[in-house]
């Protein structure tokens, strides 16, 4: 089954609800409502545990699924709520959805237009992969660059490739680039990329 995890862009201030298969680690976006749905799944699906407490050695349990601590009861271990009334005699390691919903996605001033769309999801999506490759590149010229040396910043532009909607113009401003590598970084950015996507200044 899937599990839910939340991205949180570095280009922007958006975050997003993902599905992940743990099996391949393929994620893939969803809606709220369906991140609601698969959190209820998770909750429901999810077994009770218990965790067990020795007087004698003063050791905890790790959890253990409810059902099979009868032995341990039987040598004389208790549940750790015996001692500790705020610890929950039985629980599940996923918060219930019913006291902790799924928050709404945050959007950021710049991808606000998009809404809660895949859509704006593919937009930052798109912008990360080309910051994460104008970095690899600079790292080619500069081994110790640091994301800071990007010079870095977003523009919404026309100028930027049609089908992936509402994605902003990288524009590269390297402080310690010789006009030479700057070159070649627009190159290869076009390269990956496709001319207008990206521009070095």
């Amino acid at each position: 089954m899937e599990s839910l995890v939340r991205w949180g862009a570095a280009t922007c201030g958006c975050d997003f609800n993902i599905a992940q298969d743990p099996a391949t680690g393929k994620k893939r976006y969803v809606t709220r409502e369906e991140a609601v749905a698969l959190h209820q799944t998770l909750y429901d699906n999810a077994p009770w545990l218990v965790r067990l407490y020795n007087p004698i050695t003063n050791q905890t349990s790790a959890e253990i699924p409810e059902g099979q601590e009868v032995a341990l009861l039987q040598a004389g271990w208790m549940y750790l709520s015996t001692i500790e009334p705020d610890f929950p005699r039985r629980f599940k390691n996923i918060l219930n959805p019913s006291v902790n919903p799924q928050p709404r996605p945050t959007l950021c001033a710049d991808h606000q237009a998009l809404g809660h769309t895949k859509a704006r999801h593919d937009a930052v999506w798109y912008e990360t992969k080309r910051m994460e490759k104008a970095h690899s590149i600079i790292l080619a010229l500069r081994p110790l660059a640091t994301w800071e040396d990007l010079g870095w910043s977003f523009q919404p532009s026309l100028a930027v490739d049609a089908e992936v909607k509402g994605a902003r113009l990288l524009v590269l401003t390297p402080p310690t680039l010789t006009p030479t590598d700057k070159t070649f970084l627009s190159a290869a950015i076009n390269l990956e990329f496709g001319p207008g996507q990206v521009r070095v200044d």
